[in-house]
């Protein structure tokens, strides 16, 4: 006898699942047997009767955070990949997900042309935020609402393609005046989005462990000294691994309205808080030394670390209390709860590899 399951694919995706499976998914689910079994039937003249489920865009596919999504989307929401357009400049990078059926499309940001196309057929679109701008450009920007111009051209092409639904991965409180120079780009990318006809969700992510575990606690563990200009400030951490699936989740829902969504970790830390974990963690101690922001960029800047002048303006915002904020919208969006800051780094323990990193702005380009 054949068995329900082995009839309906979804319902085994369903059954792996579990009890866990969030709203979104369980309604994505239904609803593709439902869409099966709904355009076997129902034919009248010659037209098909069907349900149509929404094209899912993921723009900046190739990323980090853009192939998490396209994870999440295919193996946690169980989502047809017919039903999924990747876009990137990138495409060779995502030759797996295009064996899986994903509808992978070239386009890039910085060449408008092209992009309306790239866009088209999208009824929700995730735009991932870039870094493509030199960091001495936005140095050089003494406007302190930022460049009105800059990348305004991606929600101009989602408009123009018709998508219904951007999402926008965007930054912690971008309102100006903010000591963190690149989230003036998030504040226009965002009131340029707020303009446009389509309706929007803003994912405002929190700080990645990951960044800096890779490009500055790591060290602080070889060396065993950690400069800190955040004073007493706080940050409620959240794994990139965590902000793909609120990504995902949604871009899966059917949410149509407007709204922010602050996507934070469960808990702030301060940084003598994160140091004394990696240490433990790792058998070392490490030293904290606090000095005032203009003296961490002085010190920093003599080391010659490039990003001297973005761990400055994060520890700045720290410890002006931009990022003290712990949000439910993270659950509201999954059904979970994101994954705490101790065990991330007890899952990612430091190696003598990592200790030997050093971040140059000229490898992005290699």
């Amino acid at each position: 006898m054949t068995s329900n399951a082995a009839k309906n694919p979804r319902i085994t995706c369903a059954a792996q699942v579990g009890e866990s499976c969030p709203p979104y998914a369980r309604k994505e689910i239904l609803g593709q047997i439902a869409y099966r079994m709904e355009t076997k039937v129902r034919l009248k003249g010659n037209q098909r009767n069907m349900t149509k489920l929404p094209i899912l865009l993921v723009s900046g596919a190739s990323g980090g955070l853009g192939q998490l999504v396209l994870q999440n989307l295919l193996d946690r929401y169980c989502i047809d990949p017919t039903r999924i357009i990747a876009v990137t400049r990138s495409p060779a990078k995502l030759s797996e997900f295009a064996a899986r059926g994903i509808a992978v499309r070239a386009g890039d940001f910085d060449k408008s042309e092209g992009l309306v196309e790239a866009f088209s057929d999208a009824d929700r679109l995730l735009l991932i935020s870039t870094d493509a701008d030199p960091l001495q450009s936005y140095l050089d920007d003494v406007d302190p609402m930022g460049d009105p111009n800059r990348r305004r051209v991606r929600r101009q092409a989602a408009e123009a393609a018709g998508v219904a639904h951007i999402i926008y991965t965007s930054a912690p409180n971008p309102e100006p005046p903010t000591v963190c120079f690149w989230k003036r780009d998030h504040f226009r990318t965002e009131q340029a989005i707020r303009e446009s006809s389509m309706s929007w969700s803003m994912l405002r992510n929190w700080e990645y462990p990951d960044f800096h575990l890779a490009y500055s606690w790591a060290q602080a563990v070889a060396s065993g000294h950690y400069l800190a200009g955040s004073g007493a400030g706080r940050c409620a951490f959240i794994t990139r691994k965590d902000c793909a699936h609120a990504a995902a989740a949604a871009l899966a829902s059917d949410f149509s309205g407007k709204r922010v969504f602050n996507i934070t970790g469960a808990r702030t830390y301060c940084m003598d808080e994160v140091l004394a974990l990696i240490a433990e963690i790792n058998g070392r101690e490490i030293e904290v030394t606090h000095v005032s922001p203009a003296e961490m960029r002085r010190r920093l800047t003599e080391r010659g670390e490039d990003l001297a002048p973005v761990f400055t303006a994060f520890h700045e915002g720290m410890g002006l209390g931009k990022y003290d904020c712990v949000s439910f919208d993270f659950e509201a969006l999954t059904g979970t709860t994101p994954g705490s800051l101790e065990d991330f780094l007890r899952a990612n323990p430091v190696t003598e590899e990592q200790t030997n990193v050093v971040f140059r702005f000229a490898d992005l380009n290699s």
